[in-house]
């Protein structure tokens, strides 16, 4: 386990995960901590560790019984070896920004010991990266950042309703950025298939790459119908009583994320 922030080196640096803060808990606090280093001219850079890490807020404990609280991630290889690589080299966020997360964390009453970060040794599905988007909300961008604290924290197969929700508000503010008329309470399946048949953008010139695109469009909206029955039926939007299972649950989210690209970079 990597420590990429520990209030005391003199004390001990063991660290037994023991339950982490509920995530609806832990979204509000995040979002105070955040607005108070925002309010008190925090460095971009510092506030970027909460907004860009999916880092949670964790109780832990060691052999000696000490009881204190941390921020932890537990992410892909590659990911872990790039924050390993940067606390070598003493870059920003290893000299300045941890710091001043944990100092904002402890003014709000939630002082941490570490901000520790794990290898997913048993990643079977490798992550579409989260896309930056032009088009977007604060529902949006709220979902996105829940979907990545739950993958990150408690599997995939609990992502899975934030991912869709960030998806089909994105459908959403697509449709109006493009003055594309729709229905209250319509579903993605609907969404998809109105901007894949009025937005321009999504057919090309070349009428041998439109006749592509149209089959792969349509088989995404295929896709798109398969989601809003797994988000209704297999997470956590409702009291189901099994969900999918994390290399499935990683598959649909990676499904959005694709088209999250794909239409980003078309609009």
């Amino acid at each position: 386990m990597l420590r990429l922030y520990c209030q005391s080196r003199s004390s001990s640096q063991e660290i037994q995960l023991v339950r982490p803060m509920p995530v609806p808990q832990w979204q509000a606090l995040k979002r105070r901590v955040i607005r108070y280093m925002e309010d008190t001219y925090q460095p971009p850079g510092s506030i970027d560790v909460l907004k860009k890490l999916p880092l949670h807020l964790w109780e832990g404990t060691n052999v000696f019984n000490d009881k204190f609280e941390l921020l932890f991630l537990k992410t892909d290889m590659a990911t872990y070896i790039e924050l390993e690589r940067e606390d070598d080299t003493g870059n920003f966020r290893a000299t300045t920004g941890y710091p001043d997360v944990a100092d904002a964390l402890q003014k709000l009453d939630h002082p941490i010991r570490f901000i520790a970060v794990d290898m997913d040794t048993e990643e079977a599905v490798a992550a579409v990266s989260v896309p930056t988007l032009t088009v977007t909300s604060d529902i949006v961008e709220a979902a996105l950042r829940d979907a990545e604290t739950l993958i990150g924290t408690s599997g995939a197969a609990n992502g899975v309703d934030r991912a869709h929700t960030a998806f089909h508000g994105y459908l959403e503010s697509l449709c109006i950025a493009h003055g594309i008329p729709f229905e209250e309470n319509l579903s993605a399946t609907a969404l998809f298939s109105k901007l894949r048949q009025q937005l321009p953008s999504l057919h090309p010139v070349d009428q041998d790459a439109k006749r592509m695109m149209d089959q792969i469009l349509r088989g995404m909206g295929k896709i798109v119908d398969s989601i809003d029955s797994i988000r209704n039926q297999k997470s956590l939007a409702h009291p189901n009583p099994a969900l999918l299972e994390d290399p499935e649950a990683m598959l649909a989210i990676n499904c959005i994320r694709t088209m999250l690209h794909y239409l980003n970079a078309r609009t």
